[in-house]
């Protein structure tokens, strides 16, 4: 058996194990699939613009920490690859609405209309 089939198979019994329910497995993963997830972190960031602000480092460590949310779907290698893709890039669309809501006043304090309490009922001018 070859290194890469026998890696593979590896990784997917890890995935049946941590599927199943021990969550101390996915040190284990982890470093078995680093390497091809950092080169599809990369590829996705260079589609980004310049200057932006996530690193591919941080962009598969977001995408695992959602993992946890999906994890009894994950079948194989391949598609444990291709779930962590989607991840990252749903990470980049949310980093990237996040980033134009602060640029349209995201930040700034909404207030209601209906709010009476912050009207002045007191007259501050005279009428000649």
């Amino acid at each position: 058996m070859t290194q890469s089939k026998r890696n593979t198979n590896e990784l997917t019994v890890l995935l049946n194990e941590w599927r199943t329910g021990d969550p101390n497995l996915i040190g284990d993963i982890f470093p078995a699939v680093y390497d091809e997830l950092h080169k599809v972190a990369a590829n996705l960031m260079r589609r980004e613009n310049s200057g932006h602000t996530l690193q591919a480092t941080a962009l598969i460590s977001e995408a695992f920490c959602r993992l946890g949310d999906i994890k009894n779907e994950l079948n194989d290698r391949g598609h444990f690859i291709g779930i962590v893709a989607r991840l990252m890039r749903n990470v980049l669309i949310d980093h990237a609405r996040s980033k134009q809501s602060q640029k349209r006043g995201g930040d700034l304090l909404k207030v209601q209309l209906e709010d009476h309490d912050a009207v002045s009922t007191e007259v501050s001018f005279d009428v000649l």
